[in-house]
């Protein structure tokens, strides 16, 4: 299965899996993730998980004037798969906090000077140790 991990904001971090090999990764800014999505559809996309955007009343006062450019992407996700009948899933953002920096280099999955890339990449692998049971957690050790 081919499918998507995405830390949405203003810069998004992304990471493309073919079940549990990464293919691709980077940060996009939002048109060029929608484009990128366009593109892996065409290769086969079949499911989005990306992480989830609660305002919190503990920042609500600071977020006055924000654009909220998280949200505005999870909606367009939320398009994508409705439109294209695609698995979409979500996580909130103390999930990925599981994979740290170290386990993301013993796996190999550490890169360097992407930390929103990274982010993608620890919900992907959350998704895959934890809720998908895809891989065995004694590949941590």
């Amino acid at each position: 299965m081919k499918w998507m991990s995405i830390d949405p904001g203003v810069t998004n971090g992304w990471s493309y899996w073919d079940g549990t090999e990464r293919i691709e990764f980077g940060q996009d800014k939002q048109m060029e993730l929608y484009e990128r999505i366009e593109r892996y559809l065409e290769d086969g996309l079949e499911f989005i998980l990306y992480e989830n955007y609660v305002l919190r009343q503990s920042s609500a006062k600071a977020m006055i004037g924000n654009k909220f450019p998280a949200a505005q992407v999870i909606g367009v996700l939320k398009w994508f798969a409705h439109k294209h009948d695609l698995k979409i899933e979500t996580q909130m953002p103390a999930q990925k906090e599981f994979f740290d920096n170290d386990k993301l280099k013993h796996l190999g999955l550490f890169d360097k000077g992407l930390q929103h890339c990274r982010d993608s990449v620890r919900h992907a692998l959350y998704y895959q140790f934890f809720t998908a049971k895809t891989r065995d957690l004694k590949e941590l050790t």
